[in-house]
C-alpha cells in the first residue's frame, strides 16, 4: 500500500525525487516505531531494577517474589 502511494506522488510531483521520498518513510517509520517500543523497553528496565523477581537466577530460573521480609510469595 506504502509503496503506491510513494509511486503516486513520484509520478504527479515532478520535483520530488523517489529517494527523498524513501528517505522520508523510513525517518518517519523508525520514528513512529520507536515512540512504540522505546517506552515499553524503559519500564521493562525499571521493573528489573525495581522488582527483584523480574530477574533471572544463575540457574535460569525466574526468581520469586519476596515480601518485604524476604518470605517468598505465592
Amino acid at each position: 500500500m506504502a509503496l503506491y502511494i510513494i509511486q503516486y506522488i513520484a509520478r504527479h510531483f515532478d520535483y520530488i525525487q523517489v529517494d527523498s521520498i524513501f528517505i522520508a518513510v523510513l525517518g518517519m517509520g523508525i520514528f513512529y516505531t520507536m515512540i512504540f517500543v522505546l517506552p515499553e523497553q524503559l519500564v521493562i528496565l525499571y521493573c528489573k531494577y525495581r522488582f527483584d523477581s523480574f530477574n533471572f537466577e544463575p540457574s535460569g530460573e525466574i526468581k520469586p517474589s519476596r515480601d518485604e521480609n524476604e518470605n517468598m510469595v505465592s
